[in-house]
């Protein structure tokens, strides 16, 4: 782990990492990612948020009624994950700015939230809605395999070169892939956690 490190020595205010994507649907490296981040952060909870509309992506092919549904499936067996309902509930497009200030309104002013990005989203996080507004309610940190991402790349005025960088993921999944899987009837029960796959098969999700 290198960078600006953000883990303060009190438990005072609670910190909160922030997992924001479409989770079409939500995957093994999703709970990877968030597992990961509560033990290297110092978490005390990871607040998975479904995008309805998310900005700088495709739309989703599920409804974000099925995806917030799978999210919450996860969040049941893994102490330390909750699901956030803020995006979904909103109109329009979703801008991580406006779900950082809806968590902090929605739950106390005083958290500390840290938002998880991928090694990707790093990349194009100056191309974001007001990155510095957003540095300003939350710190960053970014996960990634080893060797997948040298912070000392970006340029020297890019607002994710002071993130945390937590280079000890182990896992590397496609929701693409799985998406092409269950459209072609194949397994994706490496990729999946098993009540996202009965989730699935109930809903006939993923088809076409």
């Amino acid at each position: 782990m290198s960078g600006s490190d953000p883990v303060g020595g009190g438990r005072t205010p609670k910190r909160i990492g922030v997992l924001g994507g479409t989770f079409d649907p939500v995957h093994n490296g999703h709970i990877a990612v968030a597992s990961l981040a509560l033990t290297a952060l110092d978490l005390d909870e990871v607040v998975f948020v479904p995008a309805a509309d998310p900005y700088l992506r495709s739309s989703p092919r599920a409804l974000i009624g099925h995806r917030c549904e799978m999210v919450r499936l996860v969040t049941e067996d893994y102490a330390g994950f909750l699901l956030s309902t803020v995006d979904a509930a909103r109109t329009g497009r979703t801008y991580t700015l406006d779900t950082l200030t809806d968590l902090k309104s929605e739950k106390d002013t005083e958290l500390e939230l840290v938002l998880l990005l991928g090694a990707d989203s790093a990349h194009s996080f100056d191309q974001w809605k007001n990155p510095t507004a957003i540095l300003e309610l939350a710190s960053l940190a970014v996960f990634s395999r080893p060797g997948e991402m040298d912070p000392a790349s970006l340029p020297h005025d890019h607002p994710a070169r002071t993130a945390v960088y937590v280079d000890e993921l182990d896992v590397q999944i496609s929701a693409t892939e799985i998406r092409e899987r269950l459209r072609d009837g194949k397994s994706a029960a490496d990729l999946l956690p098993e009540k996202v796959i009965g989730y699935i098969r109930q809903n006939g999700l993923y088809r076409e």
